[in-house]
């Protein structure tokens, strides 16, 4: 391999790491050894983990590792021939960590290099949702062919061997063109060497195809942006709002610039100025939206829901720490029962914080702290330790969270050295939350530096993320209507 990194040999958190994500309930395969053994026989593993760094060392894999117990499952009630069962192939647990860790490695590299184009390439990419999101698109143009009445033509394949009639000589060899990624020899390297032209010059002609689909697919290329998991129980219980949201990703939702694109506008222009109508113009960009303030409005909507999950967190802290210590006796031979983990953050260092919001009044910096033109959109400020927080939060864009990071940070650093210098300890925490509703990693590390942990963080950010989404919708419904009449009807946000 190319890379030192990759070069070295399975480190205990790679193995760790595997093991922790498997399935607990995974049919083991001829070893008979399950996942589970291994996730609650710590030292085992580590057996294990000292055998594959000797396999990686030498080169050479278990010779039970490549053979697998094949198990037929019928297809279809009622089946009789054997064209109506599908074989599911069972492989040691043993060899399947081995090879994830070194399949991992090898994404890693194709990642790192630039060789896989996510808004083209979806199946087999880790956190990608191909099938949601080939869902969309195909949705999207029979949509299109729909309403434009055009023809519209959607081919399935279904392979009937799609493991066997893979040319895996073929694999090595793109392998090896795409870094010499290790030294891997095979006889018949050679017999597809056409076959490897041939395809290098289709995919080519997707990529061609597709480009335009690239802006569907731009949702892959986000940093430091929190996923977010959508499960049945959200479909079923508001459709709508999760359609939203999806639209909303996959930038498909009607707007001038879109509808110009399909052919049902004759402008592209946004209804409220005269720039180019798209989703990001709309959302984040109008300057008519944001002299009427409908993005300072979008932006009090997450800050409440922010300013209310930290506010929560001060009075529970304040409760514990006013609960008497008491020191309970055990009789003999009872078991003590485990006492709740004590919560680890700067909340946690004092009893008498104080949370102010920049809502409804002008929020302004203690002239005992020290003077300053600058406001923040929350501080939270202990007299008794002298400590300082200041919390500067952004729904923006979410290919422009790292961009709004840095601004904020720049922004406040001259107010955060002045206070030092006044004795005040102070930190500046900028926040981002999407404006259609993904937390930014920004907003996760300063609750987790707070002190909002576990099931209380997961909450406080569902709620930031929820208020963005809710807020944003509601601007997309109200966008070609005057702020003033939109801003009266909000009671349904």
């Amino acid at each position: 391999m190319t890379d030192t990194k990759q070069k070295r040999e399975p480190s205990w958190i790679e193995v760790q790491e595997v093991v922790r994500k498997a399935r607990s309930a995974s049919i083991p395969g001829p070893s008979g050894v399950p996942y589970i053994v291994y996730k609650r026989c710590p030292q085992l593993l580590r057996h294990l983990w000292k055998c594959l760094r000797v396999i990686w060392r030498k080169g050479r894999i278990a010779k039970q590792w490549r053979y697998a117990e094949g198990v037929w499952i019928p297809k279809e009630e009622n089946s009789i021939n054997i064209s109506q069962f599908r074989v599911t192939s069972l492989v040691s647990v043993e060899g399947k960590i081995f090879f994830s860790i070194l399949s991992r490695r090898i994404t890693e590299f194709l990642f790192k290099n630039n060789y896989i184009d996510t808004s083209v390439q979806k199946g087999g990419i880790p956190g990608v949702p191909g099938c949601l999101e080939h869902t969309g698109v195909i949705t999207q143009l029979i949509r299109e062919a729909r309403e434009g009445k055009g023809d519209f033509t959607v081919l399935w394949l279904d392979l009937a061997n799609a493991y066997g009639s893979i040319p895996h000589n073929l694999i090595v060899l793109a392998l090896q063109q795409h870094g010499k990624y290790g030294s891997i020899e095979s006889p018949g390297i050679q017999r597809w060497q056409q076959l490897a032209y041939r395809c290098e010059q289709a995919e080519n002609g997707v990529q061609k195809n597709h480009w335009k689909w690239q802006r569907q697919g731009a949702w892959t290329k986000w940093d430091n942006v929190q996923q977010r998991k959508i499960t049945w129980a959200d479909i079923w219980k508001d459709f709508h709002r999760i359609r939203f949201l999806v639209q909303t990703v996959y930038d498909v939702l009607p707007s001038p610039a879109n509808l110009h694109v399909w052919g049902k506008s004759e402008t592209p222009s946004c209804p409220l100025c005269s720039g180019r109508g798209s989703l990001k113009h709309l959302l984040s960009s109008c300057p008519k939206s944001l002299g009427e303030g409908r993005y300072r409005w979008h932006h009090d909507q997450v800050l409440k829901a922010v300013a209310e999950s930290i506010a929560t967190a001060i009075k529970a802290i304040k409760g514990h720490h006013h609960k008497p210590k008491t020191i309970k006796f055990l009789r003999a031979g009872e078991k003590a029962h485990p006492q709740p983990r004590v919560k680890i953050g700067l909340l946690a260092t004092a009893t008498d914080w104080q949370l102010e919001v920049d809502l409804d009044k002008r929020l302004k910096i203690p002239t005992r702290i020290t003077s300053t033109q600058l406001r923040p959109d929350m501080i939270i400020v202990s007299n008794s330790t002298k400590q300082l927080i200041l919390l500067e939060l952004t729904v923006s864009w979410e290919e422009r969270m790292d961009e709004a990071n840095e601004r904020k940070r720049a922004k406040y650093q001259e107010l955060v050295e002045e206070c030092r210098r006044q004795g005040w300890q102070t930190r500046c925490e900028p926040l981002e939350v999407g404006c259609r509703g993904f937390a930014g990693r920004s907003l996760c590390k300063a609750f987790r530096l707070l002190g909002v942990t576990g099931e209380a963080k997961r909450k406080a950010i569902r709620s930031a993320t929820e208020a963005a989404e809710r807020a944003t919708r509601w601007l997309w419904i109200k966008r070609a209507e005057p702020w003033a009449v939109a801003a009266g009807t909000q009671a349904g946000v």
